[in-house]
Parts: C-alpha cells; structure tokens; sequence
C-alpha cells in the first residue's frame, strides 16, 4: 500500500488502536487487522465490535489465513467487517469496490506478523 502511496500508522494491540481512532479519528480511511494477535483468535472481531460500540465508523478489512476466515470471517462480517482477505494483494482489488481508495490506513498486528505491505 505504501507503494500506492497509502501513509500506514500501525499499532499492536486493540487497546492501542481504540486509544489511537479516539485521539484522531479522521486521521485514518480505513482500518486494516489481522483476525489473530496474542489477545486471541478473533482479536480482529473484537477490535471491530469494540470499534463499533465506541462510535467508529471506519471501513475495516481483516486480513487472516483460510482456516480463520472459514473460523471467523462470518462472526468479522456481522460485527461490520467490510471484507474479510487472505492475501495482502486482495486489498488494493476490495478496496477499489469501495467509494475511494484510501490514502491513510492503519494496521492492527502484531509485529512481524503476516501483514506486511
């Protein structure tokens, strides 16, 4: 994304992604999560229903493996994912369905994880 010269704030955590959306949240179009981080194997979900219930609108697309989207791309789907991916070229392809490309994103992952762009 970087590439498509998308500015990229990345956090670690969920906790630190709410803590970051409430300081600044028209700093970022879209919100990009792994589905899986140490908090556990829907951590992505939970980002997002989290995201949700505090106000924050954002897109969001979760990035995780085969296994986990059969697992949880359903739960990510109902709790307002908008597109649940297993390959990081998917989201120049979904986010072009949307009604702009993103110019911010900001990625929830645990470091050195798959997500990398």
């Amino acid at each position: 994304l970087t590439g498509l010269g998308v500015q990229i704030t990345t956090s670690l955590d969920t906790d630190d992604a709410l803590a970051r959306l409430d300081a600044t949240p028209r700093a970022f179009d879209l919100i990009l999560s792994d589905m899986g981080r140490k908090s556990g194997a829907q951590a992505g979900v939970t980002l997002i229903q989290r995201m949700r219930a505090a106000g924050h609108l954002h897109p969001v697309i979760v990035y995780c493996s085969n296994r986990a989207a059969r697992e949880y791309g359903k739960a990510a789907i109902e709790a307002g994912a908008y597109a649940v991916i297993g390959s990081p070229a998917m989201v120049d392809s979904v986010t072009s369905l949307g009604a702009r490309r993103p110019s911010r994103a900001f990625c929830s992952r645990v470091a050195g994880a798959s997500m990398r762009w």
